[in-house]
């Protein structure tokens, strides 16, 4: 019964050309945010790594940014090697170019950059 339901998705996924290109411009326009915000951003792709470095103060940066109500992780060891906790955010095609702005300058106040 899945199979059938799981056929339907890649179809679809497969046909979504203007999913994929919000997709990378999104993500694209959040990396640059938060590079010209002082951020070393390697990532070029939707999942984006910031790393933090120690565990509190990335655990801190989450849980504030959270408050603020923006989805995003703190990912600490033994996920990550020690000394390169990280916030990880993924980034949607649907996401609103605005408050991916919003994200990318929230990130820097609470982090101090």
């Amino acid at each position: 019964l899945l199979a059938p339901c799981w056929i339907d998705a890649i179809q679809r996924a497969i046909a979504d050309h203007d999913g994929r290109r919000r997709l990378h411009a999104n993500a694209k326009r959040f990396r640059d945010a938060l590079r010209s915000s002082g951020f070393d951003i390697i990532s070029e792709a939707y999942i984006v790594p910031i790393v933090i470095g120690e565990d509190r103060p990335t655990v801190r940066a989450a849980e504030q940014l959270q408050r603020r109500g923006f989805d995003v992780r703190a990912i600490r060891p033994p996920s990550v090697p020690a000394g390169s906790a990280r916030l990880r955010v993924s980034i949607h095609a649907d996401h609103a170019p605005n408050v991916l702005d919003e994200f990318a300058h929230a990130i820097a106040e609470v982090i101090g950059r």
